[in-house]
């Protein structure tokens, strides 16, 4: 695994521009391994909940799923949001994504993340508790 993001890490990089999001890792993303700056896909639009981790003949949201942090939290929301984050993971894992845009998605304190019109830009893996 590379770069590793503690809480002090995190909220310095939440002091740059642009939207920041906890993102839980499950089935096939938990298993890559993601490099600094990398471009991720565009999230599976999971509407109903049903859990989907892939499937072609879903539509696609227009950024990355995340549970949305920023710069104005204080530590202790940004560790609940952290722990929100790591309910939607099955292996433990939680990566920091960030993006030029944002816009609210359907899920409790979820926001859709995107780079420049494509998938939200990898961080680092957080591990905040």
């Amino acid at each position: 695994m590379n770069k590793m993001i503690n809480l002090e890490q995190l909220k310095e990089i939440l002091e740059g521009s642009g939207y920041f999001g906890l993102r839980g890792l499950s089935g096939i993303h938990g298993k890559a391994e993601y490099q600094d700056g990398e471009i991720l896909e565009c999230s599976f639009d999971d509407w109903d909940n049903r859990g989907v981790e892939y499937n072609p003949e879903l539509d696609r949201l227009d950024g990355t799923a995340a549970i949305g942090v920023n710069e104005y939290m204080d530590d202790e929301e940004i560790v609940e949001m952290y722990k929100k984050a790591l309910n939607y993971s099955d292996c433990g894992k939680v990566i920091l994504i960030s993006g030029t845009d944002a816009e609210a998605g359907c899920d409790g304190h979820e926001t859709v993340i995107s780079y420049k019109g494509d998938g939200a830009k990898f961080r680092g893996y957080a591990v905040l508790c």
